[in-house]
């Protein structure tokens, strides 16, 4: 699996991410409002992480159950003793083991923010296909091809038609694929750094778009 040790994971967040952050739900305003409109009464967000966008969904939709699901116990643990009053479950399990996916609660929709990047091709259309047992709709977002860099180091950074292929492989009933403008200024800050310094190449950057949202209904 292409994905790095998870002990790096636990790691990378300490101290920096596990607090929930007003930016961090802004710059994925778009992405998260989808969610949000869809109302779903129930939510599984995998590969959560600190559960930035998830904790901060539940805090609006009140009723809501949430479901966390993520490989790191350390991650679970963290998360679960900063929000515990808010989750209804959480799972310790790998995204391609669909023998023990199958025996998770149904939900309404599963999302995910900064998960699918990690994964090959092949591994990407399986993780998809393996939640549609459990869920009517996945809803999640992806750094584009624009998005400069790589903040882990392993991301793959696909384009809207290298997502559309990949998600075509999946025969999913709909889906929707949009690139979303996001307020994240250090990235583009980095991303005109490497470029030539000149009006036009900082004019593109500011303004384009770094994230993909995806919406699938199975």
């Amino acid at each position: 699996m292409s994905i790095l040790e998870k002990n790096n994971w636990h790691n990378y967040y300490q101290n920096t991410q596990y607090k929930m952050k007003a930016s961090n739900i802004i710059l994925h305003w778009q992405y998260i409002m989808r969610i949000i409109l869809s109302k779903p009464k129930s939510i599984l967000e995998i590969g959560c992480g600190p559960a930035t966008h998830s904790i901060f969904i539940k805090s609006l939709l009140r009723n809501t159950g949430l479901y966390l699901l993520d490989s790191d116990k350390l991650i679970l643990k963290e998360v679960k003793k900063r929000h515990h009053e808010r989750i209804s479950k959480c799972f310790n399990i790998n995204v391609l083991d669909i023998n023990k996916i199958k025996k998770i609660p149904k939900v309404d929709v599963v999302m995910s923010q900064g998960l699918l990047e990690h994964f090959d091709d092949d591994e990407f259309v399986q993780i998809l296909k393996n939640f549609s047992c459990i869920s009517k709709k996945m809803i999640f977002s992806v750094p584009s091809e624009h998005y400069g860099h790589q903040d882990f180091g392993n991301e793959i950074l696909r384009s809207k038609t290298e997502i559309e292929n990949l998600v075509k492989k999946g025969n999913f009933k709909k889906c929707n694929i949009r690139y979303y403008f996001d307020i994240g200024i250090r990235t583009k800050i980095l991303q005109i750094a490497k470029g030539k310094i000149n009006l036009t190449n900082i004019m593109r950057t500011l303004f384009q778009s770094n994230h993909l949202s995806v919406e699938i209904d199975y």
